[in-house]
């Protein structure tokens, strides 16, 4: 920068996602030793012309080294106007505008390297392909890549083998963008986007958006519109040059109204803060802390602070112990999951790391550990449906519909980071989707979020049209968007007592929601929904799901009903009434239409349907136990009656075991002739219709039992460790370039 003024240092880490933003601190003429922790340069024209270039140069590669891209771009432009045949200043000019994602400057110094000096620097036509990507002109990318790939990578297998197979990898991976946006590019809309105004966004990046109701939104930003400039030496150490929470408020849509700090609790200290994430049932938050060391790396570690429910308090953040948190490697950008199995809920922390632990892919991988019985289990890796050789970051976890949003810039996409949506758990996952644009963008896009009502949702970007200070894309703003054509659905959850001819709704009834997890086939629980003193309960409820509704009542037995929404392009909300049969305890319940051959005790598969429904009341009510009652008529001698009729109870209970009852809910007991419901005989003469009525098998409710779902769970989480120690490709041939470092 030639002037009055020069950027010298830089504050702190402002990242986006894993790039390093710096902030510019401007010293004007005079001497101020010591300004940010660092020598300030203040030079005016005469001084500046008598500085050789090579000095600049050497300042500009000694600021590069130490991540600080902004000053070293700075340094070597200058360097550069006084001597442009400096190809390799040109080069790592080119690579400092890149990683501070100046991509007009960076393209323009790429160019100029290889078209002049394009035998020594055969990569710089791939880095100015990339820059093109970038800025969305992809046809004239795929040319160069096609080149480069034709040509240029000759010339780097003469260098370098190593070389050779990253910017192979790398130039694949490149062309896989732009023929993927080219394909895509012209598709329809899947939202509208607005840039959100100063009410939210400054000129500095703001991170991680965090909708606390359908009004609140709480993120994280160094909150400023002009440069920041430290006069003191002392004032390094200043709290307030530091990230920290915001919160704005949701007047209508896509208006806020900025309302300060947010919980200063958690703001408090030296480093800078953000990614928060709240468990699912609001009782911890967990969080971001990260500070830079002497090599401009930035080293994140996560904390959680506790709800004390007592004291109306939250506890002092504490910092999670290892294996979450480790020395040598930066933890960041929690969300938190859960898996349920009936009444046991486990909690399922998903965060970015670039540890380099068996399974991981290469650059920032996302990864989880679940907490149960008082311990974190080790970390394990999403697997490569997930992560790629590039980088993943920035995830949110979708408790209600199980899908896990992230950005990567290793799946195909429209350039820089997209954001990306699977279903599963755990290392379980479908095939990543493209959200599409104008969510997505040539630019860098993440932090994707939905609102609590779903029908909208933020996400932040460096595309063009945010505030910045430095160039058109240096920094993170903050974006509202609306989905269109996607209706908002909703059911009206009723029970009622099936004896009751007007089905009046009962209140004080507990819905599990649950739809089947297109990964495993399995059904999984997702949410509980109360009515409390209502007579019903809303849910929510998506296009192409099949959802399955239990009702639960004290007193009566479980009832479900299967939905699917039908299609429909408007708002509407349906009616899913669901009958509970009252339940009495020790009262006897005939099961009709089982069928025994003459003097046998094998099932006849006609009474195969009957029994399948028992099958599907007991996995409904899963803590009840049961007696299995089996009576005969009067025909034949009490011992053999009895013997028969205990020989059909035990067939019963072996066919409800196999079909996954388990065997600690079920009594087997033949009762003979004992209990007629009907005479035998009338008159002394034989009465067929009564000995029909009393050859009949029961159940009868005798108790219930204690419900260890947890052990299920912790089995199935377990057993998720295929595919975490996979072998993963060396980092030299990742077809992603990794330039950053994950955000706070």
């Amino acid at each position: 920068m030639v002037g009055r003024t020069v950027w010298v240092r830089w504050l702190g880490w402002l990242g986006l996602v894993g790039l390093v933003w710096w902030v510019g601190i401007e010293c004007v003429v005079g001497q101020e030793p010591g300004a940010a922790g660092g020598q300030v340069l203040v030079l005016d024209e005469e001084m500046l012309k008598q500085i050789p270039p090579r000095e600049f140069a050497r300042l500009g590669k000694e600021m590069y080294e130490k991540a600080d891209y902004y000053i070293a771009s700075e340094l070597l432009e200058y360097a550069l106007r006084r001597n442009p045949t400096d190809y390799e200043t040109a080069f790592l000019a080119g690579m400092a505008y890149y990683k501070s994602r100046d991509y007009r400057n960076a393209a323009r110094w790429f160019y100029h390297v290889a078209k002049n000096a394009g035998k020594d620097y055969p990569e710089a036509w791939y880095y100015y392909a990339l820059m093109l990507i970038y800025q969305g002109q992809y046809t004239r990318a795929r040319g160069i890549l096609q080149e480069f790939q034709k040509v240029h990578l000759r010339a780097l297998k003469m260098k370098s083998y190593n070389a050779y197979r990253k910017y192979g990898a790398l130039a694949e991976s490149a062309l896989a963008t732009c023929e993927y946006a080219l394909a895509h590019g012209r598709d329809k809309p899947v939202a509208k986007v607005v840039h959100l105004d100063t009410q939210v966004n400054t000129a500095y990046t703001e991170l991680s958006p965090m909708p606390q109701s359908d009004t609140l939104l709480v993120y994280a930003s160094l909150r400023s519109d002009t440069i920041i400039i430290l006069k003191k030496k002392s004032e390094k150490r200043e709290h307030r040059y530091r990230i920290r929470f915001y919160a704005s408020r949701r007047i209508k849509d896509d208006r806020f109204e900025f309302l300060g700090e947010w919980r200063k609790d958690f703001n408090e200290g030296a480093l800078h803060v953000a990614n928060g994430a709240f468990s699912p049932d609001g009782k911890r938050f967990y969080f971001t802390k990260c500070a830079r060391n002497d090599t401009g790396y930035y080293k994140c570690d996560i904390y959680v602070s506790e709800y004390d429910e007592e004291r109306d308090i939250w506890t002092i953040p504490r910092k999670l112990p290892p294996p979450i948190n480790d020395p040598h490697y930066t933890a960041t950008q929690p969300t938190v999951g859960e898996m349920r199995r009936g009444s046991a809920v486990v909690e399922v922390l998903y965060f970015v790391s670039d540890r380099k632990l068996p399974g991981h892919r290469g650059g920032y991988d996302i990864w989880y550990s679940y907490y149960m019985r008082g311990r974190w289990s080790p970390p394990r890796n999403l697997g490569k449906n997930i992560n790629t050789p590039g980088d993943e970051m920035t995830p949110w976890y979708d408790v209600e519909t199980q899908t896990l949003y992230f950005s990567s810039n290793g799946h195909p996409g429209f350039g820089g980071l997209d954001i990306f949506k699977a279903q599963g758990y755990a290392n379980k996952w479908t095939v990543p989707q493209n959200l599409g644009k104008p969510i997505n963008s040539s630019y860098d896009d993440l932090y994707f979020v939905l609102g609590p009502e779903r029908y909208y949702g933020y996400f932040t970007s460096n595309r063009p049209g945010v505030i910045a200070l430095k160039h058109p894309t240096c920094c993170d703003d903050i974006f509202y968007f609306e989905w269109l054509g996607k209706p908002r659905l909703y059911v009206r959850l009723v029970a009622y007592d099936e004896t009751d001819p007007e089905r009046k709704p009962l209140d004080s009834v507990e819905f599990r929601v649950s739809f089947i997890d297109t990964i495993t086939g399995r059904l999984v629980q997702i949410a509980n929904v109360r009515t409390g003193e209502k007579t019903y309960a809303i849910q929510r409820v998506y296009e192409n799901n099949q959802y399955k509704f239990t009702a639960v009542r004290r007193g009566y037995f479980s009832n479900a009903k299967w939905f699917s929404p039908p299609p429909t392009k408007k708002h509407d909300t349906f009616l899913v009434m669901i009958p509970l049969k009252p339940l009495v305890m020790h009262k006897p319940y005939v099961l009709r239409n089982i069928y025994y051959d003459f003097d046998k005790w094998t099932l006849r598969p006609e009474s195969y349907p009957v029994l399948d429904s028992l099958v599907q009341l007991l996995k409904e009510n899963p803590e009840l136990k049961v007696e299995i009652r089996s009576h005969t008529d009067s025909i034949g001698s009490d011992e053999y009656n009895l013997w028969l009729s205990q020989k059909r109870a035990e067939s019963v209970v072996r066919y409800l075991i196999s079909k996954g009852i388990s065997p600690d809910r079920l009594i087997a007991k033949g009762y003979g002739e004992r209990f007629p419901i009907a005479p035998n005989s009338i008159n002394g003469r034989d009465n067929p219709e009564g000995r029909a009525k009393n050859r009949r098998t029961e159940f009868v409710v005798i108790g219930k039992i204690n419900i260890k779902y947890e052990d299920e769970i912790y089995q199935m989480l377990e057993g998720d460790n295929s595919g975490s120690s996979e072998k993963t490709e060396d980092s030299s041939s990742s077809s992603s370039e990794s330039t950053q470092q994950p955000q706070q």
